[in-house]
Parts: C-alpha cells; structure tokens; sequence
C-alpha cells in the first residue's frame, strides 16, 4: 500500500467542506469589496427590473438631473411597504484602470399613491440621475464609458433587483 504524505488530504475528502464554503454566504448582502456594484444579486426575490431607458446615455458630472430613467419592476410576491432606487455609476477608470463607483441618486419608487409602497404585479417607475464627483464617495469618475446601475432596496437594505446600462461619462 503506497503511503499517504502526512499534509495530503484526498480531494473527495475536501469537496463537501468546499461545497458548504461556497453556499453559505449570505447572497442578498453586497460584499464590501468597492466592486460589487458589477454583481448581480444571486438570491431569488420574485422580483425583477426590467426595460431600464435613460433619457440620455451621456451623464456630465457636476449636473443635477443629468438624465431621467424610468425601470418596469415586476413584483412576483406580496406588497412591499418600502422599496427604494438606489443609482450609480460604475466605471474602470481609463487613466489607471482603477474602479471609480458614484452615487447617482436615489428615490422611494412610485408606483402607487402611496411613496415607497410596491404592489404585487408590474409597475413602471423612475427617477433623476444625478451625477457628481464627491471625494468622500471614493475615486473619481472621469470621461469615458461607464454603466449606470440601479438596486431595488427593500426596507431592511436588502437588494430586490438591480439593473444596468450602458453610458458616456463626461467631465466638463
């Protein structure tokens, strides 16, 4: 019988503890990692956003209601009291290939008369995107392509949905 090194652990041995690594994060939490606007949500909320249209694709910083957005948000469950837009714009910087990742506002979504409220069924909402560059908010967006992305939030901070498309950066 050959003889197993003493550090050497069959890979069958490892794969139910690899499998139960793997699964056990908590998918509707975003990483604090500054690229995690790029992922999507993996946990199944029976919600979805669809048919994001910006007004424009072109979003100059420095400009409030640069661009107006509207999403269709298909809610496959029961009444949400609370869901809010949250926006951003993401971009891998030309000039160092750096991650730049702004706000770009932020809105209780309205499809009811009731703000914030998001009914069983599909809605169509929106909001202003508003664009700057705050050092507080972490590396600066410069002048070129980016995308614009938009979670649905729920009242516990959980991501229900996102969306995104494509845009032109401009820095005046």
């Amino acid at each position: 019988m050959p003889r197993q090194h003493p550090f050497r652990t069959p890979l069958l041995a490892l794969l139910p503890a690899l499998v139960i690594a793997a699964c056990t994060g908590d998918p509707g939490t975003a990483p604090s990692s500054p690229d995690y606007a790029m992922a999507k949500p993996v946990k199944s909320t029976g919600i979805t956003m669809t048919d994001l249209v910006l007004t424009t694709s072109t979003l100059t910083v420095g400009q409030d209601n640069t661009a107006d957005y509207t999403v269709t948000i298909t809610n496959g469950r029961a009444k949400k009291s609370l869901a809010v837009l949250q926006g951003s714009v993401v971009q891998t910087r030309p000039s160092d290939n750096g991650l730049a990742d702004q706000p770009a506002g932020g809105s209780n979504v309205l499809c009811t008369a009731v703000s914030g409220e998001l009914p069983h069924g599909s809605c169509t909402t929106g909001f202003s995107i508003n664009l700057f560059n705050r050092p507080e908010d972490g590396p600066a967006l410069e002048s070129g392509a980016a995308t614009f992305h938009v979670d649905l939030i729920d009242e516990s901070g959980a991501v229900l949905a996102s969306a995104e498309a494509p845009v032109t950066v401009v820095v005046p």
